[in-house]
């Protein structure tokens, strides 16, 4: 079975595996321009769509692991899936699994990081306009349609600067990069903001335990323990939705928040749990 096996794996229910070995033939053994094979991808992005946030991020996760080389191909698909849901790459694993992930000396794991990254931000930000002439094409609708097209811009990213000495830093700074679109990324961040993230994911332990003190400790609220788990939970996940949308954006905070939980929020409980955080960072970029 190949390893486009996984594309189809993302739900208990049969119907969705359902003529898995011809689909995936068709992926592995039909040329690219083919119309069958178009057809064959086509049926695959459905069955994506049907399935729940949580079956997508555990096959996106596993395409890292199992295996000594990333899945780019699925990975490519299923992340379109989860852009299309507005899930940013920052929320799809934790910053330690990741970590583990560049660790493992599986090969290309940089590589599919980085295709996530411009899949997510030519997916997003189709009109971002970058700081040279010659990024442009980078951001051409065609090449987000495929994982060979967009891989493409991959290593025309990667080999830019120095053919032996890929620099994702550079690649965000030509790409003229907002603070917030590199805090959505994995990987394509200058240095000050990769810094600043690696900061953020070190206080936050202490500032969710911070979270639970405050709630649980509130003399005033006489709710019910599960009621309050509740608000600690939510508050602990604005907290960090907070720090890649920005303090003062609680619109964009709340449409982090429903990416990251699937819970719906409004701004205005959004601006009174930050109002009530314990802790508001002074060097938010």
């Amino acid at each position: 079975m190949p390893d486009d096996s996984i594309i189809l794996d993302l739900a208990d229910s049969d119907s969705l595996a359902q003529d898995k070995a011809a689909i995936l033939d068709e992926l592995d053994t039909l040329p690219d321009p083919a119309q069958q094979r178009k057809d064959a991808i086509h049926r695959v992005q459905q069955r994506l769509a049907e399935c729940t946030q949580e079956q997508l991020l555990d096959q996106y996760r596993s395409c890292f692991f199992g295996s000594k080389t990333v899945k780019l191909k699925v990975l490519f698909y299923i992340s379109q899936e989860l852009t299309k849901r507005g899930i940013p790459p920052i929320f799809r694993a934790s910053a330690s699994r990741y970590r583990t992930m560049i660790e493992s000396g599986a090969r290309d794991v940089e590589t599919a990081l980085l295709l996530i990254d411009l899949e997510w931000i030519t997916g997003r930000h189709p009109d971002h306009v970058p700081r040279y002439a010659k990024f442009k094409h980078v951001f051409d609708k065609k090449h987000r349609t495929t994982p060979e097209a967009l891989m493409a811009r991959v290593r025309f990213l990667q080999y830019l600067e120095n053919p032996r000495t890929p620099d994702l830093i550079a690649s965000a700074s030509m790409l003229k990069l907002s603070g917030q679109q590199q805090r959505e990324c994995c990987v394509l961040r200058t240095l000050n903001v990769g810094r600043w993230i690696d900061r953020v994911h070190e206080q936050e332990p202490e500032i969710r335990e911070m979270i639970r003190e405050s709630v649980m400790n509130d003399a005033h609220d006489r709710r019910s323990a599960d009621k309050k788990a509740n608000t600690i939970a939510v508050r602990q996940d604005l907290w960090l939705c907070a720090h890649i949308a920005g303090w003062d954006n609680p619109q964009q905070v709340a449409k982090l928040y429903e990416a990251r939980t699937g819970s719906k929020i409004d701004r205005g409980t959004v601006g009174r749990h930050l109002a009530k955080m314990p802790e508001r960072p002074r060097d938010a970029m």
